[in-house]
């Protein structure tokens, strides 16, 4: 160990102030600043060069007898920098190691340049060490250390050190740890808890269905069976011959089985989660999708991760989780994906599928090629309020999204003469919830309207957040449909289930949804069918619709024609 030189007395409390080079002084590696910001170093480097090292640091002798820092790391770099040697006051006396320990962490949480990871880590710890060495509060009895406590020492609120030391145990999740400050890290901790509590709900619930779904136990079957021959001895012994006692006996005891099984059925919300529970399939597209038989469906809507690089134009929110959405996936995943969606869809059935315009040409010619029929010309969904964009200064923010329509067979619409461009609300955060790009789901309805006629057997294969569904069971009452939807991600899935339990009318709000209908009803006032072919123009789609829908006409069509063609 090196020499210790005596250099002064620092004045507060008359301590001897030593000093030594830095290279003879034990820096531990663990110690709990391990990030130091440049600028405020340099300053202090520059402060030091000019009037020396003003504040000793406080250093001990360690069990190998060195000389081993407790307080004063920046000042010891400086001094390191600089060529000076550290000064230090000596505590011997202190052994401890939880004081140690206390005494670097107060110091360092006094500080503002702590990075935030180390600062809530801090923060635990001093937590802990003062728990451990006062003893945790107990109910009911006096005394003991308590997380009111730590925030009175530290002078902090009760509140923000309750997040600080719940932040702490997120640290080792990656997410959390890359985080840029300590609000985003908070963001992304909540959403997990929710997801996690989320979880933990539903498959408690399902669990707990699973088990009311048990039909009687051993021990109630036995009770009803002995019962029943109690009243077959009952009704003997009043006169009734065997077999009609039995007869009747059995029938008493099936009435009470049936009572029985009555109160032990599950609740009305209870049964829908089971029914959306075998609706909404988790597992992969290509694995579930393989279940069904092919020519099975008369609609699906699709929207694959299509290669808009989504955080490119949209800035990254630590409450939604995200998912891989590359132009790569895209371009080499999906001819293979629609020609298997291609072989599960009826002869005479439509598919809708969401894209980026981008890539308009490759997703038509794709469409095309697996043996849809298309006109090349997109739906436009606009998103009235939407204009997403994250350099504003360059290019205007985007409100829309294209929706290809494609046709397998002679299907007709079912809403005729719709028009191409359809206007909703933009998706709210609440509706958004932890899915990203999750869709309105009156944008599904819409779709599903235009399509699909009572009872028939629709899908969404890359359901994402459920609104899909959500839109389905909103039109049971008029259509009554056989839907199912496919989500691989567990966390998605879990948030389609509390999406349908929730039901449209309260995923989108009564406000939104009175106003959703006034402008329906407004647009549907504006269209009206034409009532005679005379004011049409031959060869025109509506002319052609007219053809079709009124048989009786056709004759008067043809000789209407050829006397405009004359």
């Amino acid at each position: 160990m090196a020499e210790l030189k005596e250099v002064g007395t620092y004045l507060e409390t008359k301590e001897t102030v030593y000093a030594l080079l830095p290279a003879d002084i034990v820096v531990r590696e663990d110690r709990h600043r391990q990030k130091f910001n440049r600028k405020p170093l340099d300053a202090l480097i520059d402060s030091m060069r000019e009037v020396g090292q003003l504040q000793p640091g406080i250093c001990h002798k360690n069990g190998a007898e060195e000389i081993e820092l407790i307080i004063g790391e920046r000042r010891l770099r400086c001094c390191t920098f600089l060529g000076l040697e550290f000064q230090f006051l000596l505590k011997e006396n202190i052994k401890d190691p939880l004081i140690l320990e206390q005494m670097q962490l107060d110091e360092n949480l006094v500080r503002e340049d702590l990075a935030w990871q180390e600062e809530v880590l801090a923060k635990a710890r001093l937590h802990t060490i003062l728990t451990e060495r006062y003893g945790a509060t107990k109910p009911g009895v006096k005394g003991g250390h308590g997380l009111k406590d730590t925030a009175e020492y530290l002078g902090s609120k009760l509140t923000s050190l309750h997040e600080d030391v719940t932040l702490a145990s997120f640290l080792q999740v990656p997410e959390v740890m890359a985080c840029l400050n300590k609000t985003t890290a908070k963001k992304v901790a909540k959403r997990l808890i929710q997801q996690v509590k989320r979880e933990e709900s539903l498959q408690e619930a399902l669990g707990s269905i699973k088990e009311k779904e048990v039909t009687l136990s051993e021990q109630e079957r036995s009770e009803l069976k002995l019962k029943a021959l109690e009243k077959q001895n009952e009704l003997v012994a009043k006169g009734m011959g065997v077999a009609e006692a039995k007869i009747e006996a059995r029938e008493v005891m099936e009435k009470e089985k049936a009572n029985l099984k009555k109160e032990k059925e599950i609740s009305p919300t209870e049964q829908r989660l089971v029914y959306f529970s075998k609706r909404a399939i988790l597992g992969s597209m290509e694995e579930k999708l393989a279940s069904f038989p092919d020519n099975h469906f008369d609609l699906i809507c699709f929207d694959p991760p299509w290669g808009v690089e989504f955080d490119s134009v949209r800035k990254p929110s630590p409450g939604t989780k995200e998912y891989e959405d590359s132009w790569e996936r895209f371009w080499a995943g999906l001819k293979n994906w629609l020609t298997f969606i291609y072989s599960k869809m009826k002869e005479d059935s439509h598919l809708y599928m969401f894209f980026g315009i981008v890539a308009h040409g490759f997703v038509y010619d794709t469409l095309e090629a697996v043996g849809f029929s298309t006109n090349r010309m997109p739906l436009i969904w606009h998103k009235m309020g939407a204009h997403v964009t994250r350099n504003p200064t360059i290019w205007p923010g985007r409100s829309y999204e294209p929706i290809a329509y494609a046709r397998k067979g002679k299907k007709p619409l079912v809403k005729m003469g719709a028009p191409d461009v359809i206007s909703t609300p933009q998706p709210t955060p609440s509706i958004k919830d932890i899915h990203p790009s999750a869709k309105h789901p009156q944008i599904y309805r819409e779709l599903i309207s235009r399509s699909a006629s009572p009872g028939e057997v629709i899908l969404d294969p890359m359901a994402g957040s459920g609104m899909f569904g959500v839109a389905a069971e909103s039109l049971e009452k008029t259509h009554a449909l056989n839907w199912y939807m496919i989500e691989k991600d567990s966390d998605y899935r879990n948030l389609q289930l509390l999406n349908l339990n929730k039901g449209y009318d309260e995923i989108i709000g009564e406000k939104e949804r009175v106003e959703i209908e006034i402008k329906g009803k407004e647009g549907r006032d504006k269209y009206k069918p034409p009532t005679s072919f005379k004011g049409l123009t031959p060869g025109t789609p509506e002319w052609g619709e007219y053809f079709k829908n009124n048989p009786e006409e056709q004759d008067a069509m043809l000789a209407w024609r050829m006397e405009l063609k004359k």
